[in-house]
Formats: structure tokens, C-alpha cells, sequence
């Protein structure tokens, strides 16, 4: 079993930027007299940045364990997904620059219920975060899930960084809902 936690420095600099965003726009607020059209605004935006400090905590308190068994998630949002009730995921690059560097992923996973307990988001600044993600698909692999084409491409980018990771079977017998990764294409990523 390995056990997984979110980095501390991206928890500091989440809290951070919410807790600014938070101030830039609660300042005003409190301090004057907004116009008819200012005051939801700015109270919209305050709220975004109280959502955005909440999710930060959230991550900041949770731990997951993975195993041969599945996944488990401790913390405000407890979740626990056994590899083979595994039927959804969806992992995905999000980039801040044109050059495609700099960016973040994320990965979605979950049985197909609508239920949060067997749901889970996870993003790429937790510790080990590559070798979480590759033992989910390996899971969804062995579960024979069509997985999207961008999945694949990043489970495959992942594969190739030279982390030491499980071993995992990315190659011909993924299943995609695009011919394009028939055995010998390229295979893309990020």
C-alpha cells in the first residue's frame, strides 16, 4: 500500500492565492459603499474565492492510499473505489501557457454512481501523483473501460516521464473511442 498526500508547497500557494483574491475583492465590501451593480458582483467574487479556500482545505486534509485492492481517500470527503468497481476515467492536462508547459492534470474516477463516496477527483500536485494515476488505468484497463482518446494520450505522456511506476500495459490493448491509437500510432500526450 502506498499513501498519498498533497504537496505542501501547492497547498501554500492555493491558500495564498485564494486568501489574496479573497481580500482584493472583501475589502471593498466591507470597507465602502458599493454601486447597485458592484455589490453582486463582488460578493460573487467573494464567494468564488471562499469556495476556492474551502477546496484548498479539503485537499489539504486528505490522504489516499493506494493498493492492489483499489483506492481510498481519507478526510472531510472519505471515498473508497475497489479497482474492479471501477467504470469511469478521465484524465486531463490543463495548461497555463501556450507552450503547454506549466500546466496541471487531473484525474476522474469513479464506479458510474452519482454517489460522492465513490467518486473522486484528484490533482496532479499530489505526491506521486503519476504512479496513482498509472495504477488507475491499469485498473481500467483489466476493467476493459473505452477510455477517451485524450486519456489514453496522457496515460501514456505519464508512462513515458522515467518515474519508476507498476507495472502497467499502456500499449495495444487499450481500448479508445478514436482509431487513431491502433497499436503503432503515436500516441500524442498532453
Amino acid at each position: 500500500m502506498t499513501t498519498h498526500r498533497y504537496e505542501r508547497g501547492a497547498i501554500i500557494k492555493d491558500y495564498l492565492m485564494g486568501g489574496a483574491g479573497l481580500a482584493v475583492v472583501g475589502l471593498p465590501l466591507v470597507v465602502t459603499e458599493l454601486g447597485s451593480w458592484m455589490l453582486p458582483l463582488f460578493t460573487g467574487l467573494a464567494l468564488l474565492f471562499g469556495v476556492y479556500l474551502v477546496r484548498t482545505w479539503i485537499r489539504s486534509q486528505t490522504v489516499i492510499e493506494v493498493d492492489d485492492v483499489g483506492l481510498r481517500a481519507h478526510g472531510p470527503r472519505a471515498v473508497h473505489l475497489p479497482w474492479e468497481d471501477l467504470a469511469e476515467i478521465d484524465l486531463r492536462y490543463f495548461s497555463t501557457r501556450r507552450d503547454k508547459f506549466g500546466g496541471w492534470m487531473q484525474l476522474k474516477i469513479g464506479d458510474g454512481s452519482r454517489s460522492l463516496s465513490r467518486r473522486l477527483s484528484i490533482e496532479s500536485s499530489l505526491q506521486d501523483f503519476p504512479e496513482v494515476a498509472l495504477r488507475a488505468g491499469e485498473a481500467a484497463e483489466r476493467n476493459d473501460l473505452t477510455m477517451s482518446e485524450t486519456t489514453i494520450d496522457n496515460l501514456r505522456a505519464l508512462a513515458r516521464t522515467g518515474i519508476p511506476m507498476p507495472e502497467v500495459n499502456l500499449e495495444p490493448g487499450l481500448k479508445s473511442m478514436s482509431s487513431r491509437d491502433r497499436p503503432g500510432s503515436d500516441g500524442g500526450g498532453f
